[in-house]
């Protein structure tokens, strides 16, 4: 379908998995990183989750349950859920993302613009502080080796922006992505690069995304609805140019 999307020589061998929804079918599926065309079906997801993503070592693959609003792991092979536990608090969960370092959990909801860090074992949450402006609703979430985290948050005029957030600054506006309906952010730790999927229950658009200026390259429509995790780790560079040395 798109064959400007091949996959860039740095990608190396990063896959993303997303839970894919359609008229006729809710199922998790696999891609080589930058290169939707290529989709593998692994299973069916009865449920409809709010956001994926993957542990630091890239091994575990997490998921909020939006249907349950329970947090817990999806199998790689077969696309089965198994919840750790319920979200507590208010409903509902509707963004979510894991700190690439820390392995800090971070969490949307109410349509707001606040991040709460989560508890995976415990479903319990807690306010951090605001990752787009006010009055925003936060629905896409990621954070890349830096620690720098991206939003895609609208108003109430449906306008659609990118902040630039991380923890203890307030949040900064980046720009418009010309997308509307952001379902997915995530960086691809191996290089750097951010992707994002927009888009509505019938036809979505995969884009890679400037994560400085909120331009966009190597547009692509699919049928369906994504929320992606990219399993790729930070290289010990970037975890030290961050300050964080996993030998101390």
């Amino acid at each position: 379908l798109l064959s400007s999307l091949a996959v860039p020589a740095y990608a190396g061998d990063a896959l993303v998995f997303a839970q894919r929804i359609t008229a006729s079918a809710k199922e998790i599926v696999s891609y080589p990183v930058g290169d939707p065309s290529a989709i593998t079906v692994i299973g069916a997801q009865t449920d409809t989750m709010s956001g994926m993503d993957f542990d630091p070592e890239g091994t575990v693959l997490w998921a909020l349950d939006f249907t349950t609003q329970q947090i817990g792991t999806v199998n790689q092979t077969t696309g089965v859920f198994v919840p750790s536990a319920t979200l507590q608090g208010s409903c509902c969960f509707t963004a979510f993302t894991i700190d690439p370092v820390s392995g800090v959990f971070y969490g949307s909801r109410d349509n707001g613009a606040d991040v709460y860090s989560i508890d995976p074992l415990s479903g319990v949450s807690l306010l951090q502080q605001a990752a787009a402006a006010p009055g925003w609703g936060i629905n896409a979430l990621t954070i890349d080796c830096d620690g720098r985290g991206i939003a895609s948050a609208y108003d109430s005029q449906g306008e659609e922006r990118l902040f630039q957030w991380s923890v203890g600054s307030s949040p900064v506006l980046i720009g418009d992505t010309g997308q509307m309906h952001a379902t997915s952010l995530d960086f691809n730790n191996a290089d750097g690069s951010l992707y994002g999927w927009f888009g509505t229950t019938a036809t979505s658009t995969h884009a890679r995304i400037d994560p400085a200026t909120a331009q966009t390259s190597q547009e692509g429509s699919f049928e369906g609805r994504y929320h992606m995790a990219i399993r790729s780790t930070c290289t010990s560079d970037r975890i030290f140019a961050n300050g964080f040395d996993p030998a101390a």
